[in-house]
């Protein structure tokens, strides 16, 4: 399942068929017309396949996309300060978590340099290649990942930002 899949699935509310419809056009590919017309018998065991899929939560320090490589940021040392900014927008709450995970992805996995490449990709291009090829096993095992470094740092960042305004102020 793809980044965009996940996301609209995550739109689809309510567990009525309708809902496991749409869901299983989603995963499947297939229109809604195509699995609404199907035998029940296929549609059921179609949806427990497609339903009870497991999927891996593994941390990926570096991971191919297409022909690119792309290597993980491991400390909020290597973020800039757009990076940083970028990702509090990016985290307001869970649904712009989930909206987002593509644009986090791309703050946090950055292009290797190939050998004959002329230029890397800008984020928004990685962004948008990871929205529609990157499987959502790598984005969650990245994410639980910065999840748990996220909520550290943004806890200890306040007190020392305090801080450091009262020392500057106080100049």
């Amino acid at each position: 399942m793809k980044i965009k899949d996940f996301q609209e699935i995550n739109k689809v509310k309510g567990d009525d068929l309708d809902s496991k419809v749409r869901i299983v056009s989603i995963l499947t590919g297939k229109s809604e017309d195509e699995v609404e017309s199907m035998p029940i018998n296929e549609f059921l065991k179609l949806s427990k396949e497609v339903l009870t899929k497991e999927v891996s939560d593994k941390y990926q320090p570096f991971i191919k996309v297409g022909a690119r490589k792309f290597d993980a940021i491991f400390t909020m040392k290597e973020l800039n300060a757009g990076d940083f900014i970028d990702l509090t927008h990016y985290t307001k709450d869970q649904e712009t978590i989930i909206n987002n995970l593509h644009k986090i992805l791309a703050v946090f996995y950055k292009p290797r340099k190939g050998l004959f490449k002329k230029k890397l990709m800008d984020r928004d291009e990685v962004a948008e290649l990871f929205l529609n090829e990157l499987e959502i096993d790598v984005a969650l095992g990245y994410s639980v990942f910065f999840l748990k470094v996220w909520k550290g740092y943004i806890k200890s960042i306040k007190p020392y930002l305090e801080k450091r305004i009262k020392k500057e102020m106080s100049l």
